[in-house]
């Protein structure tokens, strides 16, 4: 069998020259230059330059009306509580009574010595009648000097018996009264500790009176910012309850201690005319400054992060560039930074537009426009 070859037509001249015309366009292609990166366009910024300046740290504290004196009340003697006469809250004056035990020990020893003071009393009229007997005998001469001496010494006795016998009226008497426990103190009822009914001893505590006078003003505040700055001010304590109220105080007293539950240490200020709204017991504030330092005071708006830390836009003079930089912050609050590091003075800090800038961006200052 004759074998068949097929021949395939060859390409038309038109294709042949779109192929060497592609061929010659991507060489021409290759040898033009890669084109130019475009400009990076500065972004406005608001930016001012940092200065060092005085900053005063002010701290502000929350804290309760308490008396500048305050009395535990007990009974001198023990027994059973039978009547209660004031509750916390009221007021009290002095010699008021507040509580009575039961006295029906003490008002049978009163009865006992009152009757023992009478047959004293008794004992020694007889004696002075049989003295003044003896003397009119002896005048006449009817009896010896020995009989008159008995008589004198007699009446002397009976009349020390008398006086021991006021002595155990008297005594059972303030007995009596000891069974009523009265204020000694004009104040206010601040707590109770008795029960009617209740049993107990003498000297036990049964009421706390505040003395009304000055009050204080105690806080519970942190032991860093205790400083010669914070003691040597003064302050103004505010009601919480009515913003109106304020009182001037001074600090007189800082517990040498720190509270182990709660790591504070208690501070009292006294207060010389407390308004009526700085009752006992009522919320009060005040705020105080305790250091000061020297510092780059930039609006709140500059603030940014990096690595999770505080930092700023600090733009280079020479390049119109900004670069991100890491502060320590001494305090910061709505409308302030208050950095302690990382700034220098002088440096060019960005207060607004922080938010739309990135590492080597150039920027232009609205100021310099």
């Amino acid at each position: 069998m004759t074998a068949t070859h097929l021949r395939l037509p060859s390409a038309s001249r038109t294709t042949r020259k779109a192929i060497a015309l592609l061929c010659c366009a991507g060489v021409l292609a290759g040898c033009q230059p890669a084109a130019e990166t475009p400009e990076k366009k500065p972004l406005l910024v608001d930016a001012v330059v940092a200065e060092l300046s005085d900053y005063s740290s002010r701290i502000t504290l929350t804290g309760e009306i308490r008396a500048n004196t305050s009395t535990d009340l007990a009974f001198q003697t023990s027994g059973q509580v039978v009547e209660r006469f004031v509750e916390v809250g009221d007021k009290v004056d002095v010699n008021q009574i507040l509580a009575r035990l039961s006295s029906s020990e003490q008002a049978a020893d009163r009865d006992a010595a009152q009757a023992a003071l009478e047959a004293a009393q008794f004992a020694l009229d007889q004696a002075r009648t049989n003295l003044g007997r003896q003397q009119g005998l002896l005048d006449q001469g009817l009896t010896t000097q020995s009989s008159y001496d008995s008589a004198s010494e007699a009446v002397s006795t009976a009349s020390s018996a008398v006086d021991a016998a006021q002595v155990t009226l008297e005594r059972s008497a303030e007995a009596i009264d000891q069974t009523s426990l009265r204020a000694f103190v004009k104040g206010t009822i601040i707590d109770r500790q008795i029960e009617v009914g209740q049993v107990i001893q003498a000297g036990q505590p049964a009421y706390t009176v505040a003395a009304d006078g000055p009050r204080e003003a105690v806080f519970a505040v942190d032991e860093g910012v205790l400083s010669d700055a914070l003691a040597a001010q003064s302050f103004v304590v505010r009601s919480v309850n009515d913003a109106s109220s304020t009182a001037a105080a001074t600090l007189s007293e800082i517990s040498p201690t720190i509270n182990k539950s709660t790591g504070s240490v208690e501070i009292k200020m006294t207060v010389s005319s407390p308004p009526e709204a700085m009752s006992l017991g009522s919320v009060v504030t005040t705020s105080g400054i305790y250091a000061t330092i020297q510092a780059v005071v930039v609006p709140a708006s500059a603030l940014t992060s990096e690595d999770a830390l505080a930092a700023v836009w600090v733009i280079d003079p020479q390049s119109h560039v900004a670069t991100r930089r890491k502060v320590e912050l001494a305090a910061f609050d709505n409308d302030s930074l208050v950095i302690s590091g990382g700034i220098s003075p002088g440096d060019l800090v960005v207060t607004a537009g922080a938010n739309l800038l990135f590492p080597g961006q150039p920027v232009r200052v609205k100021q310099e426009q």
